[in-house]
């Protein structure tokens, strides 16, 4: 953790590399499935799984209102 209050380096992260939130929203979905490589999270808890859905609407809630 920094002082500086500016300094967010995970927006950073995503910032610079293209579509980086559409590959994100995209993975937490496919975990939150047990899909491809996240099989091994085919018996994770529902309450997690939602969580990560939930975090894949609010990625992509934002990438929409940040096109209009």
């Amino acid at each position: 953790m920094t002082d500086d209050g500016d300094f967010n380096p995970m927006q950073e992260a995503l910032d610079s590399v293209p579509n980086a939130s559409k590959v994100v929203a995209k993975e937490l979905r496919m975990m939150a499935a047990g899909e491809d490589r996240y099989q091994r999270f085919t018996y994770i808890s529902p309450w997690i799984k939602n969580i990560w859905n939930a975090a894949a609407d609010i990625i992509e809630d934002y990438e929409r209102q940040k096109l209009h």
